[in-house]
């Protein structure tokens, strides 16, 4: 069993033939070649190929960072969906009954 080093999601193996599946595992490049990275064992990762095709030619850095930034859009909207809900004010915690409400609402905040 491989794991994606971006998004942290089980991968397998890609087929020999046909349309590559999203979770599939790929070998991307921290440093992509096109802008002067290595064929090196330390400049690979194991990524499934959503992310190595979302990735495209940044580089590891630069898409941790797009990848932050996208988490704490989500999680920004998430709190304001979680705000609209009716809530016990002594309860300031992200609560289990939020992930129900936000699921009732067809959100996905992970």
């Amino acid at each position: 069993m491989k794991i994606c080093y971006y998004c942290k999601r089980r991968t397998r193996p890609a087929p020999a033939t046909g349309k590559v599946p999203l979770d599939a595992s790929t070998r991307d490049h921290r440093i992509p070649a096109s802008r002067g990275g290595k064929h090196v064992i330390n400049n690979t990762v194991n990524a499934c190929y959503a992310c190595n095709q979302d990735k495209g030619a940044l580089t590891e850095r630069e898409y941790k960072e797009v990848l932050a930034y996208r988490d704490s859009q989500s999680q920004g909207r998430c709190r304001a969906l979680v705000a609209l809900k009716p809530r016990d004010p002594n309860v300031m915690e992200y609560t289990y009954s939020d992930h129900i409400f936000l699921y009732e609402m067809g959100v996905s905040c992970e």
